[in-house]
Order: structure tokens, then C-alpha cells, then sequence
């Protein structure tokens, strides 16, 4: 074909010959797929992936694989979540921190940004006599969103063209909060997961960015360390460097933080200074 395409105009797709295509849409997709040349040559089990157990180990003892080569229950991952969880574990059972770690797979939250475009997508959009679906659609503006909400809990949502509502719908989605009485103010953006569940109440374990699989708890830890802001704490732990939707959430708990745990604990080199 030797022909590209260079630009876009509504209903016209301009090729590098300086023809014109004349489409009712264009629809831009792209896929990955897993390197597993070396590890087929090396004998390992190779299906779309390189097949993993729960323990990220390969069909060869002593030889594991994690992140996008990694196929695990029949699933490939291409978000960087689920491999720093992945890496986690791995961790945990090398160093023997955890033997009895195990990865059982990851909650799937996909987001996209690119130019004008901010579309996230999460869980289960079925409807049925126990789920509460609420929409709500701007064809002119090109903003959609639908949250559907089971036992009080959102289970599923598709956002599109809502950067305000993606944020707090991700984290009421990750950790399971009550979502708000008032179901179509998430479609809004004007409910933070900090005012549905105060930081005090969050688990140590629970992750707060997703996209690194940052904690509560080490983010509690960064900020006795000396990280007493948000931009410190993304330095120290990564949160809020991904997708970012995590931001209103550490900035939460740095406030809760400053009200209740004034002090942070002085390093080794702080304590000997001190003395």
C-alpha cells in the first residue's frame, strides 16, 4: 500500500499521497504482544504468555516471569498496576518475607489519556433487578459516563470526557466505600473519596494508587520519614506519578495526617544530630 495517513479532519482522513478517505469515524487501536521467543527456546511453557502459577513460577523450577510476559489464569496483563503487584509478590516469596504470598490476579481499571480524550473503564456494567445504573450522556461535548452501583458499592463504571468524576469513582471502585446517596453527584465530580471514607479508616494494606501499588500504610511511613506533601510523597513513593487519580486521596491523608501525626520520625543520621 505504501501509504500513510497524516492527519484527521472531521468526516476526511488525509493520506500522505494527499488523498482524502471520506469516513464517518476513525477508530485508532493498538495491542502488545509478549516477547516469549527466549523463553519458548529455553523450554519454558509458552501459551499467549509465559504461563505462571500463583507464585509467578514457570513451568522450569527456579525460573518465574512477572509483568506483560506473564500469563497468568489464561490473562496477560498490559497495565502497570497489576505487575508491581506481581512484583510484590515475587518479592515476598524470594526473600521469604511472605511465604505464603500468593497472586490471585488483579481488579482491572482501565484508563486512557491522550489529546481530548479521558475514557476510564472498571468492573461490570450488567444490569439487574439488585443494580443501580445511572447515566448520563453530552453527545455534543463528547462526555459520557454510567456508574452502576450493587449493595450500596459501585461494581462498575465507564467514563468518558469526566477527568473530575474519574478520580473518586476509581478509588470508591479499589477500596469498596459506601458510594454517596446521591449517585448521579459521582457522575458530577463532586464527591471525593476522602469525604465517603476518612483516611482513619482505611486499612494499612489498603492501596491507595493503583498504578504503583502504593499503600496507606507506606505512604503513613514516607510521611514519618519526612515526606510531608504530596510532592514528597511522590518522590519517595510513586503515588499520584501514574494516571494520577489518586491525588485527592494522598492529599486527604496528608491533611489527616497534619492534624494528627504532627511529628515524623527523625531519620538515623537526624537522631544522632540531634543528640
Amino acid at each position: 500500500l505504501a501509504t500513510g495517513a497524516t492527519a484527521w479532519q472531521p468526516g476526511r482522513l488525509i493520506l500522505s499521497d494527499g488523498s482524502a478517505l471520506e469516513v464517518a469515524g476513525l477508530v485508532v487501536t493498538a495491542g502488545v504482544a509478549p516477547q516469549t521467543w527466549l523463553a519458548r527456546s529455553a523450554g519454558l511453557r509458552v501459551e499467549r504468555g509465559i504461563v505462571v502459577d500463583d507464585r509467578m513460577a514457570t513451568s522450569v523450577p527456579g525460573v518465574h516471569a512477572i509483568g506483560e510476559c506473564a500469563e497468568h489464569r489464561g490473562r496477560c496483563q498490559g497495565l502497570v498496576g497489576p505487575c508491581w503487584e506481581q512484583a510484590d509478590i515475587l518479592a515476598d516469596l524470594l526473600t521469604g518475607a511472605n511465604p505464603a504470598a500468593r497472586y490471585t490476579g488483579s481488579a482491572m481499571i482501565t484508563r486512557l489519556k491522550a489529546r481530548d480524550v479521558d475514557l476510564a473503564a472498571m468492573g461490570s456494567l450488567d444490569e439487574g433487578p439488585d443494580v443501580e445504573v445511572v447515566r448520563v450522556s453530552d453527545a455534543a461535548r463528547g462526555r459520557y459516563g454510567a456508574v452502576a452501583v450493587r449493595d450500596g458499592r459501585i461494581a462498575g463504571a465507564v467514563l468518558l470526557g469526566l477527568p473530575d468524576a474519574t478520580g473518586p469513582v476509581i478509588q470508591l471502585h479499589d477500596s469498596g466505600a459506601l458510594a454517596p446517596a446521591d449517585r448521579f453527584s459521582l457522575l458530577l465530580g463532586r464527591v471525593t473519596p476522602a469525604a465517603t471514607d476518612s483516611p482513619a479508616q482505611l486499612p494499612a494494606r489498603a492501596v491507595v494508587c493503583r498504578c504503583n501499588g502504593v499503600t496507606k500504610g507506606e505512604l503513613v511511613a514516607a510521611w514519618r520519614c519526612g515526606s510531608r506533601d504530596v510532592a514528597a510523597l511522590a518522590v519517595g513513593t510513586r503515588a499520584t506519578t501514574g494516571c494520577g487519580s489518586c491525588a485527592a486521596v494522598v492529599e486527604g491523608l496528608c491533611h489527616w495526617l497534619d492534624e494528627t501525626d504532627p511529628e515524623p520520625e527523625m531519620s538515623s543520621a537526624e537522631q544522632e544530630g540531634a543528640a
